[in-house]
């Protein structure tokens, strides 16, 4: 009985450890898998522009993360100055968390995103708005910030 009991510890032991390293999926693929709503693009400051914001909470803007990799931004842009990634289908991948480096830790850097060939950060978070209340997505691009709220 001994002999049989040293034998299963060990067995039980290395069937977590390999089913613990089974899959590269993370905690944040699953929070952003599904249906998020653009909302607003905050630019980046500059001397031609100057510092704009762009209220698309009005506009069914979709950006739907499925979880075969496979970004589907879908809704109807005509006529408003829009500041969003490009309407169609997209392929994103999570890119490895950065290592912490400093007193600030990763979340300064966000979570990197790759769409298609751009890198973003993205950060999760919670918002309250006299429409809407529930998670939120905040996405930094090359031009400016996209604001974008769980809808599914």
């Amino acid at each position: 009985m001994k002999r049989l009991v040293l034998m299963i510890i060990p067995t039980l032991i290395w069937g977590f450890v390999f089913t613990s390293c089974g899959s590269d999926k993370t905690e944040d693929d699953n929070i952003l898998h599904g249906k998020w709503k653009l909302i607003e693009f905050n630019s980046f400051y500059t001397i031609e522009e100057g510092y704009m914001s762009f209220d698309y909470s009005q506009n069914n803007i979709i950006y739907k993360f499925e979880a075969n990799n496979v970004l589907t931004i879908s809704g109807d842009v005509n006529n408003i100055d829009y500041r969003g990634h490009e309407i169609g289908k997209h392929s994103y991948e999570m890119l490895p968390k950065p290592p912490s480096g400093g007193p600030a830790g990763p979340c300064i850097f966000g979570l990197p995103i790759k769409i298609d060939t751009e890198t973003h950060a993205i950060f999760f978070g919670w918002v309250y708005f006299e429409y809407y209340e529930g998670s939120a997505m905040h996405m930094s691009t090359q031009n400016g910030n996209l604001i974008l709220v769980k809808v599914d």
